[in-house]
């Protein structure tokens, strides 16, 4: 937020860089007297003490406002990682599931070797298998995805 913060200062600084010239006498000639006149612009510098504070609180908002961005794009951070976090021990405290389904898959494929079961509920068993094998990789590449934009949004939180 720093960066961006001295960024837009200096952008608001350039944008008021060439004020002196306000105080500079402004010469000219009068057609009607034939001379040269020079006049000087009073009024100029008592605006500048008029928008002296509006100037210092200019500054004060940029950089406030800065700072609440950067709060709101770290708790979004802070949020996503718990929820990233929370996806992660889910899909762990699945294993022991995953691994019971692999020991019944086994049981069923013993009871089709041993010709206990027919051939489409062996194919049934392998499809529901397969399924759920299917419906683990989606989640551990929703896990993966959710990851990457935490990644993406924390290196590059500028919108």
């Amino acid at each position: 937020w720093e960066a961006t913060t001295r960024a837009q200062l200096e952008e608001w600084q350039q944008s008021r860089k060439y004020r002196w010239i306000n105080y500079l006498p402004n010469p000219g000639f009068n057609p009607f007297t034939g001379g040269f006149n020079i006049q000087f612009n009073l009024a100029a510098p008592l605006a500048e003490f008029k928008t002296a504070e509006a100037n210092r609180q200019k500054i004060l908002s940029i950089k406030r406002m800065n700072k609440l961005e950067a709060e709101k794009i770290k708790n979004t951070v802070q949020a996503r990682y718990a929820s990233v976090k929370n996806a992660i021990a889910e899909y762990e405290a699945q294993d022991s599931l995953v691994y019971f389904k692999e020991i019944a898959f086994d049981l069923y494929s013993k009871q089709y070797q041993r010709n206990e079961m027919t051939p489409s509920e062996y194919l049934a068993r392998q499809q529901e298998r397969q399924q759920f094998q299917l419906a683990r990789l989606r989640e551990a590449n929703s896990i993966y995805e959710s990851i990457r934009q935490l990644l993406l949004l924390a290196y590059y939180p500028v919108r």
